[in-house]
């Protein structure tokens, strides 16, 4: 698996370095100092601090200039990385730990965590069974069908996880559907496939908010895990970037986290100000629904330096799910480097 892996990654960095796309979008390299070329995996209110970083202006405090792609999967940014077409990518961990698996010379660097926990929220159909405690017991999935993500996608890598780390839940019993792209989730859905799915925000509150009474709220599998820190988003850069962009990319970690100051303690008509211009056609009410949901679980990192504890949780992930047979052969100190994060 970590061979396949290796290859698509490798494959993606082809077509990127060929034409200069990713997901048919242009990315022109600017002769701009300040600026940044970031590519994100997907678009969420689970990167809230980022995104009120740029609605309020604190990126420009520290004249830093933000052009924002989206790359649609964790593979798609990292090829956007190591072929030269974004600076920094916003993604899961992971891609870099498999880069650094392949032998990569220019390691990709995690140089500044923003989550430590699975953002992804698990939907019904049907009123849901809970346990004596009043949460959500996980023996309801026996005998149904889970849509989880994508084969090696952090969604589908953690559920599995936490279904095996569960005492009582037989996983032999539950239909883990690992083969819907993570744009496709709402659509099959919605369309009556499946009777769980894992969502993130504000997709999650939009499908429970225009559809009372069809769908129901069951956890959040970052819940389930209690105070287990898995990493789950992060920003990362190639090691030749950090080592050039050092000043400029410590101010670009400053500004999101004044960003996730704010919003702990922001009004709910100051996050809706904050966010709405990153969400357009998001009802204002799924946008606090989703903030206040993320707060709750506790999903942002207070501070952007990755610990070598929660390192190790993502590697058990990897490895549980055999999309890294050897943990040892990537190393805490190869592939995160908190030396920014701890200047803030």
């Amino acid at each position: 698996m970590k061979k396949f892996k290796t290859y698509i990654i490798w494959a993606l960095v082809a077509v990127v370095a060929i034409t200069g796309t990713v997901l048919g979008i242009v990315l022109p390299k600017k002769n701009n100092d300040n600026l940044i070329r970031i590519n994100e995996v997907t678009h969420s209110i689970f990167y809230a601090p980022f995104y009120a970083a740029i609605n309020l202006g604190y990126f420009e405090e520290y004249d830093i200039e933000v052009e924002l792609t989206n790359g649609n999967g964790s593979n798609n940014s990292m090829a956007a990385l190591v072929g030269g077409t974004a600076d920094v990518i916003l993604a899961g961990p992971e891609t870099a730990v498999y880069v650094a698996a392949s032998g990569k010379k220019d390691i990709p660097q995690i140089f500044g965590a923003l989550t430590k926990k699975d953002g992804s929220f698990i939907l019904s159909r049907a009123p849901i069974a809970t346990t004596p405690e009043g949460k959500f017991d996980l023996k309801s999935l026996e005998g149904k069908e889970i849509l989880a993500g994508r084969v090696g996608g952090m969604p589908a890598m953690t559920l599995e996880y936490v279904i095996d780390k569960t005492e009582g839940v037989d996983k032999s019993k539950i239909t883990i559907d690992k083969t819907i792209s993570f744009g496709d989730m709402a659509s099959v859905f919605l369309g009556g496939r499946g009777d769980f799915a894992t969502f993130f925000e504000p997709t999650a509150s939009a499908i429970l908010g225009e559809h009372p009474g069809e769908y129901f709220y069951a956890t959040g599998i970052g819940e389930l895990l209690g105070e287990e820190e898995v990493p789950y988003t992060a920003f990362i850069t190639n090691e030749s970037y950090l080592k050039k962009n050092g000043e400029k990319l410590t101010n670009f970690l400053k500004a999101v986290e004044k960003a996730l100051t704010f919003l702990k303690t922001a009004s709910d008509e100051e996050i809706v100000a904050s966010l709405a211009p990153s969400f357009v056609g998001t009802a204002d009410e799924v946008i606090v629904s989703s903030v206040d949901r993320y707060l709750a679980i506790d999903a942002w990192y207070e501070s952007p330096a990755m610990s070598e504890t929660a390192f190790e949780s993502l590697k058990a992930v990897l490895n549980h799910a055999g999309e890294l047979p050897d943990p040892a052969s990537v190393q805490y100190s190869k592939v995160v480097n908190n030396e920014l994060a701890n200047k803030i």
